[in-house]
């Protein structure tokens, strides 16, 4: 029995980067993992260490709107649902442009 071979060797550069485009695109780590015959455990590994992130989910208008919708008095649940995503991207978002927190 011979020890395996580190991740990168097996995968090769060309496979993490396509595998860190992919996720930047929207694919999840699941099936990434399916995608590339390794754990779910690797997949976020490779991803951390290269600091991967996923596209943001909304455009710069929706984006914009949000803002708006929110120093309107909308809370980040309803803004979830109105942008199909969840109410942490917008408190992600919220707090990545500075945007004051509203008391409840």
């Amino acid at each position: 029995m011979h020890a395996k071979r580190p991740l990168r060797h097996r995968l090769g550069d060309a496979n993490i980067e396509q595998l860190v485009e992919q996720y930047r695109l929207g694919a999840t780590g699941a099936q990434l993992a399916a995608r590339f015959g390794i754990s779910l455990s690797s997949v976020k590994r490779l991803l951390n260490e290269r600091g991967a992130r996923h596209a943001p989910k909304l455009t710069a208008r929706q984006i914009d709107a949000v803002f708006a919708s929110y120093r309107s008095g909308v809370g980040p649940r309803e803004l979830s649902r109105r942008y199909a995503v969840t109410e942490r991207t917008i408190k992600y978002f919220l707090q990545k442009h500075g945007v004051q927190r509203q008391r409840a």
